[in-house]
């Protein structure tokens, strides 16, 4: 009897569950469906209501189904004519491993518009592992209308310059100069960000540093789980001008509260050599890729592009190198190409095939670059699905700073838009993010350190926000809608949000 009892007890709680189940379902499907029936009426024929829900589906498992051959490939569809309805699947890019996918039908019974709409994420998880796991999780949350100061970081000692950043869940990785004095200064810093703003709002402690060289540290590009270990390793560029240069230096942050630096890891550029300030042999920017790290430098003798094999971390080997007889300001690699900023004047962003590191061919041979008007730096890039984003030096008055090239054909680069960013003289666009909608830059201008462009429509890029602070931001990153910010001042570590509560005002030079 009492086991009947129990019996019919837990008969009774399987189908509360299951109806509780049923109403999850229910609004789980409500929150995928942005508008399931708008305008629809209760005599609307259910047979084509639920054709409409299956070719939005369709569009959707389609785009899915693409990602594992080509996930840049899946881009916006418009227009797409089927009977009565209107098909259309937009695609916004949110970082390098993640896209938003939107697919729309639309139709008219008795004059009445009818529409059903799906909305998706889509990730590449091999570009994730690609590029070290560093893929800006998520896209823009907010329309950044306010940037603002959520919180700040002075390094040590106060005012010691912060040449680089990268940001990896909340934790922040800066390389920094030499120091404001004589003496041995801290080069690296690593920063937990974690809680930046709890209640109350106070400075994300420095958790570790570490002293690794006298001449101070110029780029940083931190690896997770990489190797056979599995270990967390930062890849940071030396600054020194004498031999033995050791242009790249390898530290081990699988403990971020006691990093380690791997002496035996650190490496020469075969075949550079020079002095500063015409010849300078130090490291300049550097760029992780799918076990591989490619290291620019300024104008030296050698080569000013180098790649090395990093799938033994404290054992890094050089496979090959291209002389340029320019600087490599920066560095972007997608695939079997490398994106280069650089000084050419006859052609600031090269694109290097770098399928066989041994045998680089110069872009002026391949006929893989891009001349942008005057003769001015390229000094940053970011590369999002087809757009390759160029920030540069602040040259004539009239000449954009910031150019949006289509590098669909990497031998027939060309622009889509640009913009007058109003930069002041001696100043350039130091880091550049983009995510969804909005292009991020980081600028050494010290009255327009950091500035939002909208670019919906990139043929006309729109300046959207900006946020000025009495600092020379030296490199930018994104993550959680979040801006992480590297200065060459106090404040060595800026996080801006978008302030929507307060709603500062914010006027663009």
């Amino acid at each position: 009897m009492i086991g009947n009892k129990k019996f019919k007890y837990q008969k009774g709680q399987s189908a509360v569950e299951i109806l509780v189940a049923l109403a999850v379902l229910v609004i789980s499907i409500s929150a995928v469906i942005s508008v399931v029936f708008g305008g629809q009426s209760i005599t609307t024929d259910a047979q084509t209501n639920q054709e409409a829900l299956y070719k939005a589906q369709a569009l959707l498992e389609n785009a899915r189904a693409s990602i594992s051959a080509d996930f840049d490939g899946v881009v916006t569809l418009s227009s797409l004519s089927d009977d009565i309805y209107s098909k259309t699947l937009s695609v916004l890019d949110l970082n390098p491993c993640e896209k938003e996918a939107t697919s729309r039908v639309n139709w008219a019974i008795e004059g009445r518009p009818q529409k059903v709409e799906f909305a998706t994420y889509l990730s590449d998880v091999a570009e994730a592992l690609a590029i070290g796991g560093d893929c800006g999780i998520g896209g823009p949350g907010s329309d950044w209308l306010y940037p603002d100061t959520l919180a700040d970081t002075d390094a040590e000692p106060s005012g010691n310059q912060a040449t680089g950043i990268d940001a990896v869940n909340k934790i922040v990785f800066l390389s920094a100069g030499v120091g404001p004095g004589p003496g041995s200064w801290p080069d690296f810093f690593i920063i937990d960000a974690r809680n930046a703003c709890s209640s109350p709002c106070s400075p994300p402690p420095i958790i570790s540093r570490l002293d690794i060289t006298d001449e101070g540290l110029n780029a940083v590009d931190v690896v997770k789980n990489i190797g056979p270990s599995g270990k967390d390793y930062a890849f940071v560029i030396n600054n020194r001008e004498t031999a033995p240069y050791n242009q790249l230096l390898v530290i081990d942050v699988t403990d971020i509260y006691n990093p380690l630096f791997v002496n035996s890891a650190s490496r020469s550029l075969p075949g550079v050599s020079g002095s500063c300030p015409y010849s300078c042999p130090q490291g300049r920017s550097l760029f992780y890729y799918q076990n591989r790290l490619y290291i620019g430098t300024h104008r030296t003798g050698g080569g000013e592009f180098h790649v090395f094999d990093v799938s033994l971390p404290d054992n890094p080997i050089h496979l090959g190198s291209i002389e340029l007889n320019h600087n490599v300001n920066a560095i972007y690699v997608k695939g079997t190409l490398a994106y280069l900023a650089t000084s050419d004047d006859t052609g600031e962003v090269m694109v290097i095939d770098i399928s066989n590191p041994a045998s680089m061919t110069h872009p002026d041979i391949t006929g893989m670059k891009y001349n942008l008007p005057g003769n001015y730096d390229a000094t940053s890039l970011y590369l999002l699905g087809s757009k390759l984003y160029v920030g540069r030096e602040r040259g004539n008055p009239s000449n954009p700073d910031f150019w949006i090239l289509d590098i669909s054909n990497p031998a027939a680069i060309s622009p889509v838009g640009s913009k007058l960013l109003g930069l002041n003289p001696n100043t350039a666009v130091t880091g550049i993010k983009a995510s969804g909608k909005f292009v991020f830059l980081a600028t050494s201008d010290s009255n327009s350190g950091f500035k939002v462009l909208n670019v919906s429509n990139p043929g006309s890029p729109q300046l959207w926000s900006c946020y000025n602070y009495s600092e020379k931001s030296s490199g930018i990153d994104f993550e959680s809608n979040f801006i992480y910010l590297s200065n060459q001042s106090n404040n060595a570590l800026r996080i801006i949000h978008d302030n929507v509560i307060s709603q500062p005002s914010r006027v663009c030079n």
